[in-house]
């Protein structure tokens, strides 16, 4: 059996910045890339996922911060184990409602399930949110950008 190892954030320059679910997939694998073991606080992963976001992630745009705010509580704990984040998926959902793709505006809906994993063999309780990435572009030649990320209070 594998073991899980943490997060690979993707490179900026490995994804289609035309295709909006790969920018909104590269985006939520960021804001998930927290590792103890390399990183000061848990604020270094929304760094990490600024990359792809139209604004600051702490804007009222985005929830990232409740999910920083989340992982930081449990930091100490995390760091005792030495943890990191598995991503155990990030899985599109689609409904027959959706809002259709224009040229320059996309939405899409995610569920992201990760675990806590220690390098001492601790695992942390399995968490799941949804999420809602709300994408834009000035043109149909120009990248994907998130302007919005938001997640039910209930998910989180």
């Amino acid at each position: 059996m594998r073991q899980p190892e943490p997060v690979t954030v993707p490179d900026p320059a490995t994804v289609d910045g035309g295709d909006p679910t790969a920018v909104a997939v590269a985006a939520l694998t960021a804001a998930y890339s927290f590792d103890t073991a390399h990183d000061a606080s848990s604020a270094d992963a929304m760094d990490r996922a600024q990359t792809w976001l139209a604004a600051p992630y702490d804007s009222s745009a985005y929830d990232l911060d409740g999910l920083r705010q989340d992982v930081e509580r449990d930091w100490e704990r995390w760091s005792q184990h030495q943890a990191f984040a598995s991503i155990n998926g990030i899985e599109p959902h689609t409904t027959d409602v959706d809002t259709p793709d224009t040229a320059t505006r996309a939405e899409r809906r995610f569920y992201v399930r990760m675990t806590p994993i220690g390098r001492d063999a601790w695992n942390g309780p399995l968490v799941e949110h949804q999420w809602f990435a709300f994408l834009e572009r000035a043109s149909a030649g120009d990248p994907w950008r998130v302007v919005g990320l938001q997640t039910p209070l209930a998910h989180r």
